[in-house]
């Protein structure tokens, strides 16, 4: 399964994070906040609608970019289709881990309170013999997360954005490991578009709709491609 908006809401997180990284980017390095209340209550709120949408750290980027140079309301389909050539996103990623290892150093409790696991996913996740996590977040802050509400940690099936790229590829390795068939092997994420290959390669998903975030694109792309949608993990089959 995914992490971020499966096991994890890391929307607080990845705000406070992707602000310093993108000022830090900017050069504006005196800038560095640690917490929600030093946010602009608009980009708070642009961000929480467009979160749904970003599939990596690289993306942040691409985020404060348009909000910066948009005059109006974010649009969300001028945002999807946004691209700016000459952003670095390779280095703004490099920026974005090395600040979240600084919040964590700083406050490791304060970073963890801003990543909310869902209570009914730590009595999930204890009850298995043992899972699969597909992230392209960073292992250790995963590991970090897992611990601090007492799940149950398989450190070697977590696959981090160093040794994926996209989450067919996991669904392959897995794959790969065992002798399953594809249908033997269940996905969850919160991002439609990252079930659509898994899907229609054989593999059992769902969408995952228990975060409150603006998530009607993705229920529309569940629904078109006969996605089975999950209001709680208690509903998986």
């Amino acid at each position: 399964m995914d992490f971020d908006g499966v096991i994890c809401d890391s929307t607080d997180e990845c705000l406070i994070n992707s602000f310093n990284s993108y000022n830090i980017y900017k050069k504006n390095n005196e800038i560095f906040i640690k917490s929600l209340e030093e946010i602009d209550i608009k980009l708070k709120n642009e961000f929480k609608n467009i979160r749904p949408y970003i599939k990596g750290a690289k993306e942040y980027l691409n985020f404060y970019d348009y909000y910066y140079s948009c005059k109006a309301n974010l649009s969300l389909v001028d945002f999807l289709s946004f691209e700016n050539k000459s952003l670095d996103h390779d280095y703004f990623a490099k920026i974005f881990y090395q600040q979240r290892e600084k919040l964590k150093k700083n406050n490791l409790k304060d970073w963890i309170s801003y990543n909310y696991v869902f209570e009914e996913l730590i009595i999930f996740l204890n009850s298995l013999d043992y899972y699969y996590i597909a992230t392209l977040k960073d292992k250790e802050s995963v590991i970090d997360i897992l611990k601090y509400n007492k799940i149950k940690i398989f450190e070697e099936k977590i696959l981090d954005f160093r040794i994926i790229k996209t989450k067919i590829e996991a669904l392959n390795m897995i794959l790969n490991k065992y002798s399953y068939n594809k249908n033997d092997i269940i996905f969850i994420d919160d991002n439609a578009s990252h079930l659509l290959d898994p899907k229609n390669q054989g593999f059992q998903v769902y969408l995952s709709n228990w975060v409150d975030l603006n998530n009607d694109k993705h229920i529309q792309i569940a629904k078109d491609n006969n996605i089975s949608i999950l209001d709680s993990i208690n509903l998986i089959q």
